[in-house]
């Protein structure tokens, strides 16, 4: 919790200075809507997040569950696609399957034991 709060703390610090002088609209003008989808934003997305990376790293250790967090682009193109009807171009299918196969490798595994786990499945 102490990390999370530095974190988080520093975070704001930082995007406070770099955005001070921009012209960004007020957060007043957001009407009960727009409030509600900033809340929800900032407690789900992060806190639910940074949870699940800690108990994952307690539970996994520090390099399988960092590797996990390159999925996040990869599941808010296919979460965009869904509910935005955003278009999938093939240079983001390639990235994302790069993505998954970086993490595959970080866990440990292999092309190698892929190859003979699908002819396995063949079989």
């Amino acid at each position: 919790m102490t990390f999370s709060f530095y974190m988080f703390s520093m975070t704001a610090l930082g995007t406070l200075i770099v955005f001070l002088h921009s012209n960004i609209p007020s957060v007043a003008v957001l009407d009960s809507k727009g409030w509600f989808n900033l809340i929800a934003l900032s407690l789900y997305g992060t806190t639910f997040g940074t949870s699940v990376y800690f108990m994952a790293t307690k539970h996994w250790g520090g390099k399988k569950a960092s590797g996990y967090f390159f999925l996040v682009p990869v599941s808010a193109i296919v979460f965009s696609s869904i509910f935005l009807s955003e278009r999938i171009d093939v240079y983001t299918i390639i990235g994302g399957l790069l993505t998954v196969l970086a993490i595959y490798q970080l866990n440990g595994y292999n092309l190698i034991s892929l190859r003979k786990k699908v002819l396995f499945w063949r079989s």
